[in-house]
């Protein structure tokens, strides 16, 4: 919107000038007026001069005013929507971030539920091979218990047989010795003797071996109980494992959970303070929005008091200007009267003047029109 002024053009000159010739009277070249016409002339002058001063002061004034409150209310639209634009800016932007946050929080916790998934699954697969690695291990020990003890019970009937052809072998070569003993009677108390401690050391190594084997076997049965025992407390103590790893997958998980629940409640209160910031922010912008109102206020209460003083101020200020110009009108029209009374005196002096030199001229046309004459009479004599 553009403010402009029509100012009406003031005919004071076409007036005057109306006014001055509606009392006046024409001699050849001059006019003269009336001395009261002129002086009402005059006033009159003055006071549609004083009347067009105050209307174009009173016009200007209006225009100025209306052109700074024009100009307050666009300073005052300009910062409004300069207001609503970083508002909106502000709100975007903490929408923005806030939709940022949720996405990684909710990222991060996909994440980490995949990261457990996946340390689940591991632990899961190494305890499947660990009790692999257990029951291939008991297994190739079973095998090999019932490997050793087929050769030792394959070795120790091996070694009953060598001692029984070792007997068979030791009767042989006593009947041999018997048959022997016919042939020699010398030796025959003492092959007794020898065959009597033969016997019981027969007897003896009997006995050791019924021993050795009895013992034998009994370590056995022990060590196969102890290796029973062995595997039972090794199954007890991987189930005794498993139910560690559930447990301690269920207290990272519970922890992860706390975490992200700790996460989420910090940047619930950090959003809460944020938000407690805006709003103090805004609470702030409306108390200085209110102090520059009342401000702006006060200003216009001023400024209103100021343009009434200036108003006054000018207004006796153009009735000093309409003292002074009236003044001088006087002044002028004194001066133009003296003028104009030395002017038709100068005018009559000069027409005087005039008359004398035409009397002269004709009289010193006839004396040179007789002169002329006499000499053209004496020329013809």
């Amino acid at each position: 919107m553009k403010e402009t002024t029509t100012i009406e053009k003031p005919h004071l000159v076409e007036n005057y000038v109306q006014s001055l010739m509606a009392d006046h009277v024409e001699n050849d070249d001059t006019i003269t007026f009336p001395k009261t016409h002129f002086n009402l002339c005059l006033v009159k002058l003055a006071s549609e001069t004083m009347v067009r001063e105050r209307s174009c002061f009173n016009g200007y004034a209006m225009y100025y005013e209306n052109l700074l409150r024009h100009q307050h209310q666009l300073l005052y639209t300009k910062e409004q929507e300069i207001k609503q634009i970083r508002s909106s800016k502000e709100n975007s932007e903490k929408n923005s971030q806030v939709d940022i946050d949720c996405q990684l929080a909710d990222k991060s916790h996909e994440l980490l539920l995949e990261i457990t998934a996946l340390r689940a699954k591991i632990k899961e697969l190494t305890d499947e091979l660990s009790n692999q690695e257990s029951d291939i291990r008991e297994c190739l020990r079973k095998d090999y218990n019932t490997v050793v003890r087929d050769l030792f019970s394959r070795c120790f009937s091996m070694k009953n047989k060598f001692e029984e052809f070792r007997g068979s072998l030791y009767d042989d070569v006593l009947e041999n010795l018997n048959d022997a003993e016919t042939e020699s009677n010398v030796h025959l108390a003492r092959a007794e003797r020898i065959r009597g401690y033969q016997e019981e050391n027969k007897h003896l190594g009997a006995l050791f071996y019924k021993v050795r084997t009895l013992n034998f076997w009994k370590n056995t049965r022990m060590s196969s109980n102890h290796f029973e025992t062995v595997a039972s407390l090794r199954d007890e103590a991987d189930k005794a494992k498993k139910e560690c790893l559930d447990i301690k997958k269920m207290a990272e998980e519970r922890e992860l959970l706390l975490k992200q629940e700790q996460t989420a409640l910090r940047k619930a209160l950090e959003q809460v303070e944020k938000e407690a910031q805006t709003l103090k922010k805004k609470l702030s912008h409306e108390r200085k929005a209110k102090l520059q109102k009342t401000h702006t206020r006060i200003q216009e209460a001023r400024s209103s008091k100021q343009m009434e003083l200036a108003k006054s101020t000018n207004i006796d200020k153009l009735i000093s200007d309409l003292d002074e110009r009236e003044n001088q009108l006087r002044a002028i029209t004194a001066n133009l009267l003296r003028d104009q009374k030395k002017n038709v005196m100068a005018k009559e002096h000069s027409k005087k003047a005039k008359k004398q030199l035409l009397q002269q001229l004709d009289v010193e046309r006839n004396l040179k029109l007789g002169a002329f004459e006499r000499v053209d009479e004496l020329q013809r004599q």
